[in-house]
């Protein structure tokens, strides 16, 4: 790993290096985001749908990059900017 840092930067050093085990992570147990052919394109729009007052963000109904932090975030812009216009 010092090998691949020094790529960038040779004044860096790896000290540490930890993971977690999604699949056994008793709230997770999985890894990422992976539907079947179809689903995504079938049941995206009304995922994404308020529900009267209730309004849904996270990674895995993003329009980009489900699954992934980035998504969450796209996600909770998408959102938000729903909220601020239904109240106006």
């Amino acid at each position: 790993m010092d090998a691949a840092l020094r790529v960038w930067r040779d004044d860096l050093e790896v000290l540490d290096v930890t993971g977690h085990g999604w699949m056994h992570d008793e709230y997770a147990r999985e890894t990422w985001l992976i539907q079947r052919p179809g689903q995504f394109t079938r049941h995206h729009a009304a995922l994404q749908a308020p529900e009267g007052v209730l309004h849904f963000a996270g990674s895995d109904i993003a329009n980009i990059w489900a699954g992934f932090f980035d998504g969450a975030i796209e996600s909770a812009h998408r959102v938000a900017r729903e909220v601020r216009e239904s109240l106006t």
